[in-house]
């Protein structure tokens, strides 16, 4: 499957940064994750900043359970045994 490495910034606060980390590793490989940076002034907001690899999860999935599966296969071994 194609894949590549983007960008992201994060922007809130710690704890709603943490909680969308939590999320973005649900559905992405995330390469690297900076610490919390937070904002000048009086304010409780920041940033963090992510690498993640994207990939085209339809060439890279089972057909039959959606298991990530090594590239040219179209069934998980387990499917494949009928477990």
């Amino acid at each position: 499957g194609k894949s590549m490495t983007i960008d992201v910034r994060i922007e809130g606060t710690e704890q709603e940064s943490t909680r969308m980390v939590e999320e973005i590793e649900k559905i992405c490989v995330i390469r690297s994750q900076s610490n919390f940076y937070p904002n000048r002034g009086a304010t409780k907001e920041g940033r963090v900043y992510l690498k993640l690899d994207i990939s085209d999860k339809s060439e890279n999935t089972c057909v039959c359970c959606g298991e990530i599966i090594p590239e040219g296969r179209h069934v998980c071994p387990y499917c494949e045994c009928g477990e």
